[in-house]
């Protein structure tokens, strides 16, 4: 069923004329608190990182779902020596830990999503980015911090965020 645009029906334009009525923008109602697989656009800026809430099994929670973390902001390309624009983080890693001691304020979002792609600049531009390897050692994903630099190549090129979210669930 496809609904008729009641901008081009007459009689209700005629009548909102005559009431004074003005125009309004449409109301967007943001996804996040879905249950349905969330989109690209499903992403929440947060002022701070005292926000989010650190799970017992050291992952990120945000309004009781556990999320994923990553900084759009062109101040603090490295952390550390470590390029922290380019990565999303999955746990309260030592990079994390270590932006809440400093106390930075800089463009925090989370996602639920379920990929690697990321809307990191007011562009709207989308861009893959890869998980923090820090992150990886604090979970120790895939025994992380007991293989050898090839492997660990290896875990962070293969790690996805829905084998994350099948390991940790969303929704708490």
């Amino acid at each position: 069923m496809k609904l008729i645009n009641f901008l081009d029906f007459k009689p209700l334009e005629n009548l909102r004329t005559e009431m004074k009525a003005p125009l309004v923008k449409p109301i967007f109602i943001h996804p996040f608190h879905s249950h349905s697989k969330p989109v690209k656009s499903d992403r929440i800026e947060i002022e701070s990182l005292d926000t989010l809430t650190i799970h017992p099994d050291g992952t990120l929670i945000f309004d009781n779902t556990r999320i994923i973390l990553y900084i759009a902001d062109n101040t603090l390309q490295y952390l550390n020596e470590a390029p922290i624009i380019s990565e999303f983080h999955i746990s309260s890693c030592p990079t994390i830990q270590e932006l809440v001691t400093r106390g930075r304020r800089l463009r925090y979002f989370v996602t639920a999503a379920d990929d690697e792609q990321f809307v990191v600049d007011d562009t709207n531009e989308v861009k893959r980015l890869t998980v923090c390897k820090d992150c990886l050692l604090f979970l120790n994903w895939s025994q992380f911090a007991d293989v050898d630099q090839k492997r660990k190549k290896e875990i962070v090129a293969t790690f996805t965020v829905s084998s994350f979210f099948e390991k940790y669930p969303r929704h708490l």
